[in-house]
């Protein structure tokens, strides 16, 4: 590429990490003043290294650089980037004191994506990097160990933030790195968190958390504050691989660090594994809640939520939506409704709400519960149910028919074709 200071975009995608050596080092270390856009893909799974010399030594004009399974040690300068994505999909390793080198020679960063394995290498603590138009910011690597990358970056506390972990960790848990990134909600200027969602996947798996808050994608006084909870801005969000039997500690570690208390929405998934005193303490600094959805969770949480003593949890509350939960089982769907311990206790939780005039409005949505069921909690709360896989008492034979009347009825089809053939 001789005329590499003419060109605005290079986008190049190889087989061989090896052409992409070549094509780069035909550039000789020359300088690219109108180079805008850099994307170097290496389509095999091993990751292709490019010494420094061999690349342009500066990017004056840089603005977007992506790389797949490309492996620079230190990025030259690019003054001017605001967008970098890096991505190496071997065990190639991404080290601080390289990763944080480039980011301090690019101070214009808006989004920078980050995955690898990524870890830390440096001995001594360096000074924080400012990155003050920082507005994306996301890591996703093998261990748990890259969360301590946040903890050197400055950026706003708007920024959006992802964490995700790959691999399970082969020590016990320890969320020390991830815990500290929530420090930004504590921070002079930082929004007020709106929602909350936390998910296990019930095995070995991603545990989720995800914060958000609403008004940042609403520009403007005229912005809806009604606006659907879809639109909400996600600020930060944490995606750990870990062991099941880790995930009720991961959720009430987080979540302690958070301030629950401005939080309007409640999402919960899962964690069938969370002891009674957990929810507990999460649900009583829930003060302002008025949106509470649970999927896939045994209804028996709901025992956690019918005070014998003590303030009333989730005091605020206005709306449940209930998904994918139980309340009859299969086996037992010709029984009497009061026979089901699960409705037993969420029925106690919608009397209790009513008798203290704190009622609430149910959606039932793919949950498994009879018509007999759904009267029998309508006696205490606004009940809607979507019916799609609610249990009728109604005997087989209903549903079926027979195959001689069908006949029939294809038969009627035919005359009735015929006749419109011959009115033609």
């Amino acid at each position: 590429m001789a005329e590499v200071d003419r060109i605005q975009e290079i986008d190049v995608r190889a087989t061989a990490g090896s052409d992409i050596l070549w094509l780069m080092s035909s550039t000789r270390g020359a300088s690219a003043p109108l180079l805008e856009q850099l994307r170097l893909e290496n389509l095999r799974w091993s990751t292709t290294s490019l010494p420094l010399h061999v690349i342009p030594q500066e990017f004056p004009s840089l603005r977007h650089l992506q790389l797949t399974n490309i492996d620079i040690s230190k990025l030259p300068r690019m003054p001017q980037l605001t967008h970098l994505e890096i991505l190496l999909r071997d065990q190639s390793v991404i080290l601080f004191s390289s990763l944080l080198s480039s980011l301090r020679r690019s101070p214009t960063l808006e989004e920078i994506q980050i995955s690898g394995m990524v870890k830390n290498d440096l001995a001594d603590s360096p000074s924080r990097i400012k990155l003050p138009r920082l507005t994306c910011l996301s890591i996703t690597s093998v261990d748990l160990e890259a969360a301590a990358i946040f903890a050197y970056l400055e950026y706003p506390a708007n920024t959006r933030v992802a964490f995700r972990s790959t691999r399970l960790p082969a020590e016990e848990l320890d969320l020390t790195n991830v815990i500290a990134i929530r420090d930004r909600f504590l921070e002079p200027g930082a929004p007020a968190l709106h929602g909350i969602k936390i998910s296990d996947s019930r095995s070995d798996g991603p545990f989720q958390l995800s914060a958000s808050y609403r008004g940042h994608s609403h520009s403007g006084e005229d912005a809806d504050e009604d606006a659907d909870e879809d639109d909400d801005y996600i600020d930060f969000s944490i995606s750990l691989t870990i062991h099941y039997c880790d995930s009720a500690a991961a959720c009430e570690a987080l979540c302690s660090a958070l301030p629950l208390e401005t939080v309007h929405t409640l999402k919960v998934g899962g964690f069938d594994g969370m002891a009674q005193e957990q929810w507990k303490t999460i649900f009583r600094r829930c003060k302002c809640v008025k949106h509470a959805q649970f999927n896939g969770v045994p209804v028996c949480l709901f025992q956690n939520l019918v005070q014998t003593e003590g303030p009333l949890l989730l005091p605020k509350l206005e709306v449940i939506e209930l998904i994918l939960c139980t309340f009859i089982k299969p086996e037992n769907r010709h029984t009497k409704p009061e026979t089901s311990p699960s409705l037993r206790i969420f029925e106690g939780f919608l009397e209790q709400r009513k008798k203290l005039k704190k009622p609430v409005e149910v959606s039932l949505i793919l949950c498994l519960i009879t018509p007999e069921a759904v009267e029998s909690l309508e006696k205490y709360a606004p009940i809607w149910c979507d019916g799609e896989d609610v249990y009728y008492e109604e005997d087989e034979e209903d549903y079926s028919y027979d195959e001689e009347d069908d006949d029939d009825e294809e038969g009627d089809d035919d005359e009735e074709s015929d006749d419109d053939e011959e009115d033609d």
